[in-house]
């Protein structure tokens, strides 16, 4: 099949096995749909519409004319779970709705998802190797670098093609910020934007992950940083912890924007509480060994000491090795009938099950931000979580703090909140006044706002 002169050879080998390329000038799109959605044969999915904000409305200034490439090549599996990966299609979906020109650059795995959540003005997506197209790195973890590493490269080149005034990485993953960073290089007028969620902790201080993971993390975050401290234009952070920690390792403040995070209160509010009992207790994250997941068999088994009939409910995916790890830990427990792992979800069962449920609970050892547990507020759901310093500022009072770690003080705090229905409510009334104002609209604006300045 013929490719339109001066597209990169990466361009054609996606043009050529990959429906997911569109080119503007191949397409003819049907009312109601983006270009790209006709090419996918699919209708343009309906979200609940984002409300107008100040400088968006019609005539205004708004976010017309920014041309954004968003590069988010780290992605692992079709489904989209994690919070920093929420948080890039959030954003990108209002920006896309709002006027600007979205262009996005991710994995063949993750495409389907990102057209039906997004459906941005382009997307070109990489073609992936025999490791990825059979996830081999989901069992087996040592290959992710070699993954991260080929799609970084190939990157490069797509990069090119995909223009824009400015690039947006989706992260720190060293697969992203490469990419950009050579383009920046290559050429000085284009502006990058990066993010950063959380500083890893040193190797010898993380838990959950082994030793030699928590090595390679730690080097290639750091590695990272390098490439976006030189040439990063801007540094779009969830908390001020993490800017004053890039500010001793030598970041420029001046480049640090500490911009949070948000939550859908549109689709929350209107997702609702099934009829019949929920679980007790419920979970929401990707299975991680950093997410604490690894804990829940652990407090879970001591909550049903107390509440033999205690459910807890695990949403959330992750790579085969630690799924298969913690169905077998459930197993050694004999938790089969009290925990039930749902995996990934579409977001109005989660928020239907959420406030069906009786108490949150998270057990991540580090966070930047913390969306799930805002989401579990905004249901009215009491969250118990380990006590993290990026949550303090954020939520205040309104979560139930645990020492890092202590599991026998996390089950005993679940068994009081599950007996105690007026601590419950207190608890419950009080945060939900807390997460009102963090909204994805708001971050939006204020990103968008921040970008402008650089053009």
């Amino acid at each position: 099949m013929r490719v339109p002169r001066g597209h990169s050879p990466s361009a054609r080998i996606a043009w050529r096995h990959s429906p997911y390329l569109p080119f503007p000038h191949r397409m003819g799109s049907a009312e109601g749909q983006s270009p790209s959605a006709r090419v996918w044969g699919i209708p343009k999915p309906q979200f609940p519409p984002s409300p107008v904000l100040p400088g968006r409305e019609k005539g205004g200034r708004g976010d017309e004319g920014v041309q954004l490439s968003i590069l988010a090549v780290h992605l692992l599996t079709p489904e989209i779970t994690s919070g920093g990966d929420r948080a890039f299609v959030e954003l990108a979906r209002r920006w896309q709705q709002a006027g600007a020109e979205v262009t996005l650059i991710v994995p063949e795995i993750a495409a389907r998802r990102c057209q039906e959540e997004i459906s941005p003005s382009k997307m070109y997506v990489l073609k992936g190797s025999l490791i990825d197209a059979h996830r081999l790195y989901s069992r087996y973890l040592f290959l992710l670098p070699l993954v991260y590493l080929l799609r970084a490269l190939k990157s490069c080149r797509l990069i090119r093609t995909a223009g824009g005034e400015v690039l947006y990485t989706t992260g720190d993953f060293f697969c992203d910020t490469i990419p950009a960073f050579y383009h920046r290089l290559k050429f000085p007028q284009t502006r990058w934007v990066a993010t950063i969620f959380h500083l890893n902790e040193s190797p010898f201080k993380r838990r959950g992950n082994t030793f030699i993971m928590s090595v390679v993390s730690w080097v290639l975050q750091r590695f990272s940083f390098v490439l976006i401290k030189r040439l990063a234009d801007r540094v779009f952070l969830l908390n001020h912890a993490v800017k004053e920690r890039l500010v001793r390792l030598g970041f420029s403040p001046e480049k640090l924007c500490v911009v949070g995070a948000g939550i859908s209160l549109a689709e929350i509010n209107a997702a609702t509480s099934r009829s019949k009992r929920g679980p007790e207790g419920c979970f929401l994250g990707r299975l991680n060994p950093s997410k604490g997941i690894f804990d829940l068999p652990e407090i879970w088994d001591m909550v049903v000491r107390e509440m033999p009939s205690a459910r807890l409910l695990i949403i959330g995916s992750g790579s085969a090795e630690w799924t298969e790890r913690l169905k077998r830990e459930i197993q050694r427990r004999g938790l089969e009938e009290n925990i039930t792992i749902a995996g990934f979800l579409p977001k109005s069962e989660v928020y239907s099950l959420m406030k069906s449920s009786r108490v949150f609970l998270s057990t991540s050892y580090e966070e930047g931000w913390g969306i799930a547990m805002a989401e579990a507020l905004a249901c009215r759901l009491p969250v118990i979580a380990y006590d993290l310093p990026a949550y303090r500022p954020i939520f205040g009072d309104a979560l139930y703090p645990i020492p890092r770690g202590d599991t026998k003080q996390f089950a005993t705090a679940i068994v009081r909140l599950l007996q105690d229905e007026d601590l419950r409510k207190s608890m419950t009334e009080q945060a939900y006044k807390v997460v009102l104002t963090y909204d994805w609209d708001r971050v939006a604006e204020r990103e968008m706002s921040l970008i402008r300045e650089l053009l």
